[in-house]
């Protein structure tokens, strides 16, 4: 059937269907188009009622082998055809060897080794291989000359078989020159012509005649079955992820025990049944020939050579089935923090964050659409942030903030894909608004092409800190070792370091934090003081006394 008005059948779970396991409701069943003869050799065989391929559970095309086997033949062939030079001297009409009527039509000569034209024998009636071919020529001498003979097939001038010289006769009379070995097609024996080369013999030269030359043909009757029939589509799909060749024999009047093999079209024939198992859906996967809307299959039988038994196989559906199974996405694993700081933590402006999400889908990573990784609280109540990778476009975006928590770098995110997985790694820095928080939870999901998706949470238990402490407390030294600021107006430093709250010594960069002073306003040197540039951490503000 054509594709435009295929036949489409939802499978499901049964014997009975081409493909006995569930599979989605969106695929197709091609039923075969049409009968088929455009590869050698030439179909063989006979179709009941071809139309019965193309539907399932009615009725049944008959499939019976054709008898090549040669009638029997037991003939001879004359010469009917003589050359335009006959090089040997002639009496009568041509072909002068066509029938034995001495002394009205022959050739002769006296001249020693003298070669003939060729003389061509006409065709046989038989068809096909097997036969037994021999030559005789009736012919006379008249003392002890004689002749050599050769017979060419192939049309080269060369001889294909040949005989040394015969022995003489003085009277007319047939000499038999034998089976001519290798002589045994139609084909060659409709090619056959012979030529003769005199021989004077032992005395002075004498008068050689020959009157009638014939190929004697004989086979003996023998049938031998065969099986060559093609069947074609014209317009398949052929991108889906599976495609199978699905064959519904029946036992019918009864089951062959010849087999029956299926060969499928892939620039030369290719066996993929060896034989058919009846009254069941014989599947086998054709994905690695299917490669083009147009596909052709011939059914040949197990036995061709010496098949004396015709054979008849009930076949009730011929069809491709192509589909492609809709699998959900899965996420594989829980996402991952790869470069924490102090077990972990993500500290506020600290450093890019890297946060791996894994996913797979059994149709190939290029079946997922895009997948997600969000971070709430620990109570999975409040989302902070979600962050997506589309993989049709190999792009990361920030799709959720619920304030300025975060901020993606989509150009360092990165994704690796293969077979059916994504690894997709997200760039992330934690801004200073991110609310503290610990143990945090991840949701991640996928969702593919087909609309199928995933969504799994996980307690990651990762910390956000923005507070900040100090590794070093902070201390004044007015420069003369007093306990106090010193004098008014007299300057002093305040120093000390920064690290991030409950850290060991993880540090913010010396651009994301200042340090500012404020003291009471006395004197003229009023703060407040700043520490715009940190070292690792560390501060050092210069200061006025107040009192």
């Amino acid at each position: 059937m054509h594709a435009e008005n295929p036949q489409e059948i939802i499978l499901v779970t049964n014997p009975s269907s081409p493909h006995n396991q569930a599979v989605p409701a969106a695929n197709t069943e091609d039923f075969v188009d049409l009968l088929s003869d455009l590869h050698a050799p030439a179909d063989l065989g006979t179709h009941d009622v071809f139309a019965d391929l193309q539907d399932h559970g009615s009725n049944n095309d008959a499939m019976t082998e054709e008898d090549i086997g040669g009638s029997g033949i037991n003939e001879y062939r004359y010469v009917d055809t003589a050359p335009g030079t006959p090089a040997w001297s002639t009496n009568g009409s041509a072909p002068y060897l066509d029938a034995q009527d001495q002394p009205t039509n022959y050739i002769y000569t006296i001249t020693n080794s003298l070669v003939s034209g060729w003389f061509e024998f006409a065709e046989t009636s038989g068809t096909g291989t097997g036969f037994a071919a021999n030559c005789s020529v009736y012919w006379v001498a008249v003392t002890d000359s004689s002749f050599s003979w050769e017979i060419d097939w192939t049309g080269d001038d060369t001889a294909d078989a040949s005989g040394g010289v015969i022995t003489t006769q003085t009277t007319w009379g047939w000499s038999d020159l034998g089976t001519i070995s290798g002589l045994d097609t139609q084909t060659e024996i409709d090619a056959a012509r012979i030529r003769f080369t005199y021989d004077k013999g032992g005395a002075q030269p004498d008068q050689c005649s020959i009157d009638a030359a014939r190929i004697g043909i004989n086979r003996t009757a023998a049938s031998n079955h065969q099986l060559d029939l093609e069947v074609a589509w014209t317009a398949l799909g052929y991108d889906e992820t599976n495609e199978e060749l699905c064959i519904y024999p029946v036992t019918g009047g009864g089951w062959p025990t010849e087999d029956i093999i299926v060969d499928v079209w892939n620039g030369a024939w290719v066996a993929v049944f060896s034989d058919l198992t009846p009254d069941a859906w014989n599947n086998m996967s054709i994905s690695s020939y299917l490669t083009g809307s147009a596909f052709e299959i011939r059914f040949l039988g197990g036995t061709e050579t010496g098949d004396t038994a015709q054979s008849t196989w009930e076949i009730d559906a011929v069809l491709i089935h192509t589909w492609t199974p809709i699998y959900t996405p899965a996420i594989d694993q829980a996402p991952t923090l790869d470069n924490p700081s102090d077990t972990d933590n993500l500290y506020a402006q600290y450093l890019e964050y890297q946060v791996t999400v894994y996913v797979s889908d059994q149709n190939g990573f290029g079946d997922i659409d895009y997948l997600e990784i969000g971070l709430w609280d620990d109570t999975s109540t409040t989302e902070y942030c979600r962050f997506r990778y589309d993989e049709d476009t190999n792009t990361f975006t920030e799709e959720y903030d619920a304030g300025t928590y975060v901020t993606l770098n989509t150009g360092s995110s990165t994704a690796t894909e293969s077979g059916n997985d994504i690894d997709a790694t997200f760039y992330l820095t934690v801004d200073w608004d991110f609310p503290d928080s610990t143990d945090l939870d991840a949701n991640c999901s996928a969702i593919d092409t087909q609309g199928e998706s995933a969504t799994t949470w996980y307690e990651v238990d990762w910390d956000v800190e923005t507070r900040l402490g100090y590794s070093v407390t902070p201390s004044i030294d007015d420069g003369s070792g007093t306990a106090d600021r010193g004098n008014l107006d007299g300057s002093f430093s305040l120093t000390g370091t920064v690290i991030y709250y409950d850290s060991v010594d993880d540090y913010p960069s010396s651009s994301a934090v200042d340090v500012w002073v404020s003291a009471s306003e006395y004197g003229t040197g009023v703060g407040p003081w700043s520490a715009l540039t940190l070292d690792s951490g560390a501060f050092d503000v210069t200061c006025y006394a107040d009192d």
